[in-house]
């Protein structure tokens, strides 16, 4: 009997192969993985969720595309999508980001999109710290008072931007000995300017002492020393920090200008005692213009070779802010 039994078992474990593979062929493996579309805020941080791609298998995820290259990343047991390059989230660069996403298990797949839209927030905004509340308070058309610390990091994070009245060499060298009083129209007639269609959005400078109240940034479309009109508000009282500087945020600037722009200043009487500026070899080729009193036209002031006085502008071709 036992040769009988081992042919039944025989023949009974080849069914079983046969019904599995009949029932592996009828109902193959099909993978579901949907679409993940998120809108978010610009300026996420590096490794922010934006979601999990929804299957029904727990299998492995890839991203086998991407735009830009370098946004995204996932991780391939779970599926979360997270923000890979945090600086490709920026609504003036990217309004939309896209990925596709395979979904793997058992040899089969199935693709899924990633679809993300920013929203624009103000760029300004985001990046203030200590003077927050100061820039949401005030009108535009307002100059506000900032630290040393957020006008280095607007300057360094926002898109296009251009430095104007000095360079930064220019204005990091040694003051010379340059006292003058306030009440003084003061330019750099040798400077850097603004490129055509720019917004001015910061400024600063070093006065010898007091405290800035009054002082005007003025900026002019027809020349380093002809055509300056005030540029919104008198500049607010501001504490000198270390170093001697007054760091200043300007709000709502929406009239880029329509040919290449330059900046001067004046220090009003009373609020400031002169600014600062240099006469050395570090300021060769270049040109001053000071004249007392409160002037759109600076070609009759006293003019001196090879001077710097220390202020500096910043601007942007991107409007990125309310």
């Amino acid at each position: 009997m036992k040769p009988q039994n081992n042919l039944i078992k025989v023949l009974l474990l080849g069914l079983l192969i046969i019904i599995s593979s009949c029932s592996k062929d009828e109902v193959p493996t099909v993978i579901s993985a949907n679409d993940l579309n998120k809108t978010m805020d610009e300026n996420p941080e590096t490794g922010a969720s934006i979601g999990t791609i929804s299957t029904n298998i727990s299998g492995t995820f890839s991203i086998i595309s991407q735009n830009p290259n370098g946004a995204f990343a996932i991780n391939p047991q779970t599926g979360e999508v997270t923000v890979a390059d945090a600086s490709l989230f920026d609504f003036e660069i990217n309004t939309t980001l896209q990925a596709v996403v395979v979904a793997s298990e058992a040899g089969a797949e199935s693709i899924a999109l990633v679809n993300v839209t920013l929203n624009n927030i103000d760029d300004i905004y985001f990046l203030l710290s200590d003077s927050k509340p100061a820039y949401e308070t005030a009108s535009n058309g307002d100059w506000i008072a900032i630290t040393e610390t957020e006008y280095n990091i607007l300057a360094d994070n926002l898109n296009e931007v251009h430095k104007v009245g000095t360079t930064d060499a220019e204005y990091n060298s040694s003051p010379g000995l340059f006292s003058g009083s306030s009440g003084w129209i003061r330019a750099n007639t040798t400077q850097p300017s603004m490129p055509s269609n720019s917004l001015l959005f910061a400024f600063k400078f070093k006065p010898n002492s007091g405290t800035g109240t009054g002082a005007k940034v003025k900026v002019s479309t027809t020349s380093a020393t002809k055509g300056y009109m005030d540029f919104g508000s008198n500049l607010p009282t501001n504490n000198q920090e270390s170093g001697g500087s007054l760091h200043y945020l300007f709000k709502g600037n929406n009239t880029p200008t329509e040919a290449p722009g330059f900046i001067c200043f004046y220090t009003a009487p009373g609020g400031i005692n002169g600014a600062n500026s240099v006469s050395s070899t570090s300021a060769v080729d270049k040109v001053t213009a000071n004249i007392q009193g409160d002037h759109s036209d600076l070609s009759s002031a006293v003019f001196r070779d090879n001077w710097v006085f220390f202020y500096q502008g910043l601007s942007t071709t991107q409007k990125q802010w309310d």
